[in-house]
């Protein structure tokens, strides 16, 4: 089938975006088409964009399919390698959509139940910086999950203890000028039955892993590692010898770093991968149903996400790229319409839409579906929100000063986003039942204040 000019036109006039910058540390970058060459295969159009990849429109009578293909590149089974090869073709569904004066919103079936929410100021604290980070876990025991919170400018680690009634008990933990602690994360580091918290320095190349001794105390251990502007924490089984590994992501050096756990709470043999560009958040999920944890990076500047596939030991093939059109931020991975693969749910900020990038299993992903958030979306949750079994859809929208929650109406159907207005810049967030009525709420972390987001489904 032949294709003319008006076609690419109107698939030009499609793929237009408006950027909205971010208040935080990111910076945006655009992806300029750069050379348009119409090739005569039926019924495509062969688009050349940023020399690496080539974007594909498939027209039928109802509506354009784009298929986006990274061009590969050798591979080299090396540590701290830059080879990649291709992840998988996506194929773009855009929900449709219909905009009013604020935001862009879908047009879908509606709720199946009515969730009210209302929201409350918990604490108001000037010294809460702007890159506060929040994590849950159950510190102390009492089956209630706590609330950690960082904050690098005042250089404080705040635990919230959760008393069951929607009251927490705040204990705080202040350090020197030699450590100012940016992100942080838990688990069981030592396998003793008790949540560790693990932080992340802002300044230099070292983590605090703080092991609990079972009485709202900790013993402290300091593990250094090489890395130039860490600015992301987690940590999984990688090498399956039922001890959680830590994974840093470094800026500056643009790679990840693991650390393998000795099993008594130390961390050595750190190993260093190369990633495609900067990575600001890094996750682990089994994308190909071997039973190892992989590593996925959103790449924010390069509009990539790298995937790094773990061959069972915990080494690690060259980063996969799949290629996406904007700058990827938040992102999650979870099993959206229970085909028993893991998807990924990703955030993109600067076009404020949060994508569903189906997996079809062995970590092929083929279909993605787009829905729009409110303005600037920051932060990224999965939860069963309404309790209907079905996973949700929890995003932040800083400048639109609310939380907007996607409601899983069946097999990874959404309802259109409900909003629930909080404080101004709602930035991480946490899904915690705070008053024990067995209704998860959420906590919500702006740049001077910590609140709650009562969630009631009926």
């Amino acid at each position: 089938m032949a294709i003319n000019t008006g076609d690419i036109l109107n698939f030009l006039s499609t793929i237009g975006r408006g950027i909205v910058g971010r208040k935080r540390c990111l910076w945006i970058s655009l992806g300029v088409i750069l050379v348009i060459a119409v090739i005569t295969i039926p019924t495509a159009i062969v688009l050349t964009r940023k020399t690496k990849t080539i974007i594909i429109m498939e027209t039928t009578r109802e509506s354009p399919i784009i298929a986006v293909i990274t061009i590969p590149t050798t591979i080299g089974l090396t540590v701290k390698t830059e080879a990649t090869t291709e992840l998988s073709t996506i194929t773009a569904i855009t929900i449709p959509t219909t905009t009013d004066s604020t935001e862009k919103t879908e047009t879908t079936t509606a709720l199946p139940e009515q969730c009210t929410g209302k929201y409350s100021i918990i604490t108001n604290d000037p010294r809460n910086p702007e890159h506060g980070y929040m994590v849950s876990g159950d510190i102390n025991g009492d089956n209630l999950l706590d609330i950690v919170i960082s904050d690098s400018s005042s250089r404080i680690v705040n635990i919230l203890y959760n008393n069951g009634n929607a009251t927490f008990s705040v204990v705080s933990m202040q350090y020197d000028n030699t450590f100012s602690p940016i992100r942080l994360t838990t688990a069981d580091v030592n396998n003793d039955k008790m949540i560790d918290i693990i932080i992340l320095d802002k300044d230099m190349p070292q983590i605090r892993v703080l092991l609990n001794t079972g009485h709202s105390t900790f013993d402290e251990k300091i593990v250094l590692f090489n890395g130039i502007d860490s600015i992301f924490i987690t940590t999984a089984d990688l090498d399956k010898d039922n001890n959680s590994d830590i994974i840093v992501v470094s800026l500056g050096s643009s790679d990840i770093s693991i650390l393998f756990n000795t099993n008594d709470g130390g961390f050595t043999k750190q190993i260093s991968y190369v990633i495609p560009g900067r990575s600001y958040i890094v996750i682990t999920a089994d994308l190909n149903n071997d039973g190892s944890h992989d590593i996925i990076a959103t790449c924010y500047e390069e509009h990539k996400i790298a995937v790094l596939y773990n061959s069972g030991n915990g080494a690690f093939e060259p980063y996969k790229i799949l290629s996406v059109d904007a700058g990827p931020f938040g992102i999650m991975a979870a099993d959206i319409n229970r085909d028993n693969n893991v998807d990924l749910i990703v955030l993109y900020p600067e076009i404020n839409e949060v994508h569903i990038i189906l997996n079809n299993g062995g970590g092929i992903f083929s279909r993605q579906f787009i829905f729009a958030t409110g303005v600037n979306p920051g932060f990224l949750a999965i939860a069963d929100i309404n309790k209907d079994d079905k996973l949700d859809i929890i995003v932040t929208n800083m400048e639109s000063a609310n939380v907007g929650i996607f409601y899983n109406i069946e097999n990874g159907i959404f309802a259109k986003q409900k909003l629930y207005s909080t404080d101004i810049y709602p930035s991480t967030i946490a899904i915690v039942d705070v008053n024990t009525d067995g209704q998860l709420d959420i906590i919500v972390v702006h740049d001077a204040s910590i609140g709650i987001l009562y969630i009631d489904c009926h």
